[in-house]
């Protein structure tokens, strides 16, 4: 392999390290997932991702309100620390439509720069934050649990893609 694309690999892994980094996160304000305005570009000369719709899924998850319900209605965290609930929910989803079959396929992504950048995130949920053998984290709630009385968190969610995809349609007719 020649000097210079050595180099360039070697510079792409220390970002990569330096991304997931261990750091005593302070209480977030917003979701770590952010990416606002995608913009896509065919260029000589840049990095490619093979799943280009991410930042797309990611833009219709938030303008539908669905990153929005699960942050409100989904509590599993008792704190965010950098993660919200939408994250966690939102990279299980991703990884599968990024062909992911198990939870370790998300360390895959974690790795990947052009992903991280596609959903403006400077990191994403290690898979072992999450159940496994049915044993939860001490910091997550199952999701099967009501919250005193109230609907089940999911249900609420389904419920708001649904309203979400209903005026997104009515949106997008012709007149």
């Amino acid at each position: 392999m020649k000097k210079k694309i050595t180099k360039k690999l070697k510079r792409r892994k220390q970002r990569i390290q330096y991304r997931l980094r261990n750091i005593n996160w302070k209480e977030q304000p917003k979701p770590m997932f952010s990416a606002k305005n995608i913009h896509y570009d065919i260029a000589d000369r840049t990095r490619g991702l093979a799943y280009g719709g991410i930042g797309g899924m990611q833009l219709l998850a938030r303008q539908t309100g669905l990153v929005k319900a699960i942050d409100d209605k989904l509590k599993l965290l008792k704190r965010h620390l950098p993660y919200y609930e939408s994250d966690h929910v939102l990279n299980i989803a991703y990884n599968i439509l990024c062909n992911g079959d198990c939870l370790e396929d998300i360390e895959r992504l974690r790795n990947d720069e052009v992903y991280l950048d596609a959903l403006g995130a400077q990191r994403i949920p290690d898979p072992t934050t999450w159940p496994r053998h049915g044993k939860w984290p001490r910091h997550v709630a199952p999701p099967w649990q009501g919250q005193q009385g109230r609907p089940h968190g999911l249900h609420y969610c389904f419920r708001k893609v649904d309203a979400g995809r209903q005026r997104m349609s009515r949106r997008n007719r012709p007149f």
